[in-house]
């Protein structure tokens, strides 16, 4: 425990807010941002001392990845995972307590706290909340919208045709962030998905959607539970 208070201290919070025992209410989300710029593909500077606080078995899936991107965003979403799992619970987050679904999303066996990873470029995000939720965050760039006509309905690629890259990116983050909930990743038939500013609907199952603009990312969450409320808090690791 004093060594996640110790990197709590030492990765640089930005706090919106003052948690004390800080407690996740019904229908609130809490997001901790990471991003770590352009490194030129290299890794973090204290990245020995960041890959430290995590014991063998997550270090192994860090050192998985080919390219030092891949690994710095792989190993801070661990450290947020900790960082997230000790604010609310007051408690280190034991490794056998740390599972995996049959689809490969994580969870934290028998505990009502639920969290979900997701990173792009250099942008890394790990959210929580009490029911089960997904998140997806992209990186804006120009990207040829044709290529993804399959995937969205008509109503969503005339809106996307219409109104620009940024509604590309609120209907693709929003499909993903459900696939993300689910589990599933991304074999669920995203056109039959149908997305509006608030949810995301499949036949009589619906979710509650939350997106927003951060820097040069996009992000989306999802839930079947209606998101009230979203707090975000920015860490940096150099």
């Amino acid at each position: 425990m004093e060594a996640l208070k110790f990197l709590l201290n030492t990765s640089q919070i930005k706090r919106n807010y003052i948690f004390n025992n800080e407690t996740l209410k019904e229908g609130e989300v809490f997001v901790l941002y990471s991003n770590i710029g352009s490194n030129n593909n290299k890794r973090l500077k204290f990245w020995n001392y960041y890959m430290s606080f995590l014991p063998d078995e997550l270090k192994k899936e860090v050192l998985k990845y080919k390219f030092a991107e891949d690994q710095n965003n792989c190993l801070i979403g661990k450290l947020m995972t900790l960082i997230g799992y000790f604010i609310f619970t007051g408690k280190d987050l034991k490794i056998s307590d740390l599972l995996k679904s049959k689809f490969g999303k994580p969870y934290v066996n028998g505990k009502k706290i639920h969290f979900n990873i997701s990173h792009s470029g250099s942008g890394v995000m790990c959210c929580f909340s009490k029911n089960s939720i997904g998140i997806d965050i992209e990186e804006i760039k120009r990207v040829d919208v044709n290529l993804f006509r399959s995937v969205f309905t008509d109503i969503e690629f005339l809106d996307i045709k219409e109104n620009g890259i940024e509604r590309f990116y609120h209907y693709w983050t929003a499909k993903e962030s459900v696939t993300k909930e689910e589990g599933y990743g991304l074999t669920m038939d995203l056109k039959s998905l149908r997305i509006t500013s608030l949810n995301a609907e499949i036949k009589d199952r619906l979710w509650w959607l939350k997106g927003k603009k951060i820097d040069r990312f996009y992000f989306t969450l999802a839930s079947q539970n209606k998101i009230e409320d979203v707090k975000i808090m920015q860490i940096q690791f150099s």
